[in-house]
């Protein structure tokens, strides 16, 4: 009766007539109203695992998610099926909300996305204990534990999920949990007859390869040039990302850029391209394509080296999701490992480090009214990034300030000449007439704050992109007409207390060497994977990182594949050997034996003719022909 009914829904709504590898066993385990925690590998099909229970029941199925960009595409994805589903925006006002909420009660949402943050709310956990729900879904789980290597403390607030609803069966998702962040997910989570699923972390058809490139750029275009289709190329800094993205452009590929600091309209048009493009290359920051639904990815390119084995397989399985071949790629320099490595020598910081830095951090947050320019703040202070987000994530975990909101802020802009000499300047002719008349007309008190910037307005109005608008902005404000404040590289913090306590800012030491530790084991980890002996295989590397075992090598990793070649240039040496011994003392040009031989295969024993030659193992005459054989 289940299994009819649930094949029912996955073929009306998905047009599937199966289930992928443990899909099957994990949903009829959430009907039977158990608690299960499913690691599943990155396109293993998790949304499905909670979707299909969730119509199922026939009740509202609430789904906590980290990423705005992941719950978008999921919601989309779902009202495009006409199945009812909502995702709760960070920014909500009084009315928008109270309409939420009455649809909510009224039993009208068959999905709710939110984001853990909604979770500090009490007066959402009291809206949770009205409301009938039939399944909890917390997709990335492993934020949960402080050994998990996207920790998010706003996580710690789905320990109250089992007290508002006791009889909710949850499922916990994640694609990549070592053995203590699974226990840690089930421990905190208070699951009850808790149900572990583990798939298959070996993917098939995801050929894995390193390459040590000094010039990483032409290794790019070469592969890209070999691998048609629909691509992924991630880059560690917004910077690095245009940069990567304009010599793509140079090369005539067909490509696009993502990052943080593009403005959400400009991001959601950006994705929804590239998600409709059978061909196109997206060059991001490793935020783009978490648990968005491209199978097609024929290619995913990482610039630099990931932070850990973690985010590497998340990442680089994003590509063949159709179970076509796909090839997952990362790049490196001997000065990339280097700098890899001193990122060892940061953890190492004693207690009163991270607390001078958060002392820093507070005085510098408050003369910039809190919103923290952190390229600037890690610059002046000569910290890395690494070092400042751990302090943040100590902040957070001790109450001291409110968790960050990922979300990206508006530009803002002051224009800084009087009024009559804009008046003088700005006429019809003038070459940035159509954003600053656009601007007048849609904001008040340009000429005395600086205000948000309505882009979206003003890309329908003027018909120019969002990256049009702001280059002309920047150009203004080399011009010194306005000042332009771009938003990308800060971060809004809210601190919950009016200044530096007495006794200085106090972090949990478990926390502190929990991080430590795991950051020690992601580095050494993905120096591991870069630095694997020849007779290794990177698939059954990353399998065993996550307590998989995998009984046999993949045979289409670099390394395998440089075996098979290996292996068959010596059979290849072999018979060709054989032949030179037949004819020994006949007189025979070694130029007519790679005739025996495919064009494939002339070039191979040219060369190694030619070395044992070198070596005096072959001696021929002045006319090619074969004089001796020394064995």
């Amino acid at each position: 009766m289940v299994d009819n009914a649930i094949s029912l829904i996955v073929k009306t709504y998905w047009g599937y007539t199966d289930f992928r590898s443990i899909q099957k066993d994990i949903i009829k385990q959430i009907i039977q109203k158990n608690d299960v925690l499913a690691l599943l590998p990155t396109g293993g099909g998790k949304s499905l695992c909670f979707q299909i229970p969730g119509l199922y029941f026939n009740k509202t199925t609430l789904v906590i998610s980290p990423l705005v960009a992941l719950m978008q595409d999921q919601v989309n994805d779902l009202i495009k099926k006409n199945i009812a589903a909502v995702y709760l925006q960070g920014h909500i006002d009084n009315v928008e909300y109270l309409e939420f909420e009455t649809t909510l009660l009224q039993g009208n949402y068959q999905f709710v996305y939110i984001a853990p943050e909604r979770l500090i709310s009490k007066k959402f956990q009291e809206l949770i204990q009205k409301s009938q729900f039939g399944l909890i879904a917390i997709d990335e789980a492993h934020c949960i534990s402080q050994f998990g290597h996207d920790f998010r403390p706003a996580y710690l607030q789905l320990n109250i999920l089992k007290k508002l609803c006791p009889e909710v069966p949850i499922l916990a998702l994640t694609a990549s949990a070592t053995t203590q962040v699974q226990d840690d997910i089930f421990n905190f989570l208070f699951l009850k007859k808790v149900t572990i699923f583990q798939g298959d972390f070996s993917r098939k058809n995801l050929s894995y390869s390193c390459f040590n490139e000094a010039v990483k750029m032409n290794k790019i275009i070469q592969i890209l040039s070999s691998v048609k289709g629909s691509a992924l190329v991630y880059c560690a800094t917004q910077t690095k990302t245009e940069i990567c993205y304009n010599m793509l452009l140079k090369a005539h590929f067909k490509a696009d850029f993502y990052h943080a600091g593009l403005s959400l309209e400009s991001r959601t048009t950006k994705l929804k391209n590239w998600l409709e493009d059978d061909s196109s290359i997206m060059v991001c920051s490793n935020a783009f394509g978490m648990g968005i639904n491209k199978p097609n990815v024929r290619c995913v390119i990482h610039h630099d080296i990931p932070n850990s084995p973690e985010n590497y397989y998340q990442e680089a399985g994003r590509a063949g999701r159709d179970n076509k071949n796909a090839f997952a790629v990362l790049l490196y320099t001997q000065d990339d490992i280097k700098a890899f490595k001193t990122k060892l020598h940061t953890l190492n910081e004693p207690k009163h480090k991270w607390q001078e830095i958060a002392q820093k951090l507070f005085v510098f947050s408050k003369t910039n009214a809190s919103n923290v320019n952190l390229g600037e703040f890690i610059n002046i202070n000569k910290i890395t990034f690494d070092m400042l987000q751990n302090v943040l994530l100590y902040l957070e975990h001790g109450n001291y300030i409110k968790p960050l909101d990922k979300s990206t802020k508006p530009d803002k802009i002051k224009i800084i000449i009087t009024v009559d000499a804009y008046n003088h300047l700005v006429i019809p002719s003038y070459e940035y007439y159509p954003v600053l008349s656009c601007l007048v007309k849609l904001v008040s008190h340009l000429f005395t704050s600086h205000v948000s910037v309505p882009m979206l307005q003003m890309c329908a109005i003027t018909s120019l992109s969002t990256e049009a608008i702001q280059n002309q902005l920047e150009a203004l404000h080399h011009l010194k007409i306005i000042d332009y404040k771009k938003n990308h590289h800060s971060v809004n913090i809210e601190w919950l207390c009016n200044d530096i306590p007495k006794s200085g800012f106090v972090f949990d030491d478990n926390l502190i060497i929990a991080r430590q530790q795991v950051m020690k084991q992601q580095i050494q980890g993905m120096l591991a994977y870069l630095n694997l002996a020849s007779q290794a295989c990177r698939a059954k590397y990353l399998a065993q990182y996550f307590s998989q075992s995998i009984a046999n090598d993949c045979q289409i990793c670099d390394l395998c594949l440089e075996r098979k070649n290996q292996a068959a240039k010596q059979q290849l040496y072999a018979e060709c050997w054989q032949i030179l011994q037949r004819y020994a003392g006949q007189p025979f040009k070694i130029s007519d034996l790679l005739n025996d031989f495919s064009s494939s295969k002339k070039s191979i024993l040219n060369d190694f003719l030619k070395e044992m030659i070198d070596k005096n193992k072959i001696i021929i005459d002045e006319q090619g022909f074969l004089k001796e054989i020394k064995n």
